[in-house]
C-alpha cells in the first residue's frame, strides 16, 4: 500500500522521524560495537577461569549506551546551536550516557578509584575523536568555500 506524502499525520511523521533519526543509527552503532567486541574477544586469549566480554549483560549495556548515543546524536542536527556547542552538549550527553551505563548499571563504581580513570580515558578518546572529526569538518567546508562562486569583497 502506497502512502500518499500529503496525507501522512504528525502520529506517522513523529514514527517515521523516530525510526529514521533514531533506531536505524542505534541499529548501526549497535551492531558496530558488538561486532568490535566480538572480535576483540576472539583475538585475546582470555584465560576460561574469567568471565567473557561478550555476556548477554554486556551485550545488553552496549545496546542502551547506544541508544542513548544515537539520541545525543540528534544534537548535531540543531540549526541553532554552533559547531562547538553541539560538541559540548554531546560531549556532556555522552559522558552522562557512559556513566550512567557502564558505571552505575553494571555496578563499576565499587571499584574506587578505578573508576575515575576509566572516565577520564573515555573523556580523553571522545576528545581527540572529536578533534580528528573538528579537523575534518575544517577542511571540508574550506574546500566547499574555495570551490564555491562567491568571491569576498573585503
Amino acid at each position: 500500500m502506497a502512502v500518499d506524502k500529503k496525507k501522512v499525520t504528525g502520529d506517522e511523521s513523529l514514527g517515521r522521524k523516530f525510526l529514521y533519526d533514531i533506531l536505524y543509527p542505534f541499529g548501526l552503532i549497535s551492531t558496530a560495537a558488538v561486532f568490535f567486541m566480538a572480535v576483540l574477544s576472539e583475538l585475546t586469549k582470555i584465560d576460561a577461569e574469567y568471565k567473557p566480554a561478550l555476556t548477554l549483560g554486556n551485550v545488553v549495556l552496549i545496546f542502551i549506551f547506544c541508544f542513548f548515543f544515537a539520541l545525543a546524536n540528534r544534537i548535531f542536527a540543531s540549526k541553532t546551536l554552533t559547531f562547538g556547542a553541539k560538541v559540548f552538549y554531546h560531549f556532556l550527553a555522552v559522558m552522562a550516557d557512559f556513566i550512567f551505563t557502564f558505571i552505575f548499571l553494571n555496578g563499576f563504581y565499587r571499584r574506587g578509584a578505578r573508576v575515575f580513570y576509566i572516565i577520564v580515558i573515555f573523556a580523553a578518546v571522545y576528545l581527540i575523536i572529536a578533534l580528528i572529526a573538528a579537523i575534518i569538518r575544517y577542511i571540508v567546508n574550506r574546500e566547499k568555500s574555495r570551490n564555491s562562486d562567491y568571491r569576498r569583497q573585503f
